[in-house]
């Protein structure tokens, strides 16, 4: 399946070029993964926004079309692909100025777990657990963009006081966009994809990723995230009750990963022990059973 909140879903037009690509006998999954791979790397060389010259993200949509294409592939291809899925996933880090690539990452990443079989060589394991720290830390980043520091030498986070202006990304009339939520400008116009897709992927890819005897390492990946959406949690602003009730549903996912209790049980007693708790909207309290 699709995670729900990645970009958009492809356009007809999007479909119609898979189909054709998957039709031409000398495209086959190497040579479209690897050719993903150097147009990512061509666009990191240069940073100039592609949007100023294609009107669109040019790396956003590259791994949205590459994501839909790998979908349509068989298992056992998906299976063999992974040497190049894996230099594809670790090219779309280095694309950090383009949150929706990090997201489809996430999302390839999940893909290839729940279909295919786990490695099972050490170095294979390793560099999975290695892109999997590499693009959760970039996720979260990413999600507590709507964060800020009181100060300099304070660790302590808060959520920003309001969003700026409203956008609404729904084009009437247009196949290419199916989406009416709403989106912000300025840092935080990702933040809320970003909570909704960690909520869709994370605990099932750490579980996936980690063996039986590795789970402990699941905390020092979940302790940073659990750490800055506490913070969305607690704030009870009419503005942050978006962030605030996907990240409560975010939570609810986490703690039923049973490994990874020492990374959210302080997070959660202070929220539930701050006096502003007994004050939660009704839409947060599903989650917080």
């Amino acid at each position: 399946g699709r995670p729900g909140h990645l970009v958009i879903r492809p356009s007809k037009k999007q479909l119609a070029l898979i189909d054709l690509i998957m039709d031409i006998t000398v495209c086959t999954y190497d040579v479209v993964l690897k050719n993903a791979q150097k147009l990512l790397n061509t666009a990191a060389s240069h940073p100039r926004d592609s949007r100023e010259q294609f009107g669109f993200s040019f790396e956003t949509e590259l791994v949205h079309l590459t994501f839909e294409y790998f979908r349509h592939l068989k298992k056992q291809t998906m299976q063999k692909a992974w040497p190049h899925l894996l230099n594809l996933l670790r090219e779309a880090c280095t694309i950090t100025s383009q949150p929706p690539v990090t997201l489809l990452a996430v999302g390839f990443l999940q893909l290839y777990l729940t279909n295919c079989p786990q490695v099972e060589d050490t170095k294979s394991r390793r560099e999975l657990q290695e892109v999997t720290v590499k693009l959760i830390e970039l996720t979260t980043e990413i999600a507590s963009k709507s964060l800020s520091h009181n100060s300099w030498f304070s660790r302590k986070s808060e959520v920003l006081p309001e969003y700026n202006e409203i956008v609404s990304v729904k084009k009437e009339d247009s196949e290419d966009s199916s989406s009416d939520e709403e989106n912000y400008e300025g840092n935080n116009v990702y933040t809320l994809q970003a909570i909704y897709v960690l909520n869709e992927c994370l605990a099932q890819i750490i579980d996936l990723v980690y063996g039986s005897e590795e789970k402990d390492k699941a905390i020092a990946i979940l302790s940073p995230l659990i750490s800055k959406i506490s913070v969305y949690i607690r704030n009870h602003a009419y503005h942050n009750m978006p962030n605030s009730k996907a990240s409560a549903a975010l939570l609810s996912s986490i703690t039923d990963y049973q490994y990874c209790r020492k990374a959210w049980s302080k997070e959660l007693f202070e929220a539930l022990m701050d006096r502003s708790s007994l004050s939660w909207n009704p839409q947060l309290c599903p989650n917080g059973r």
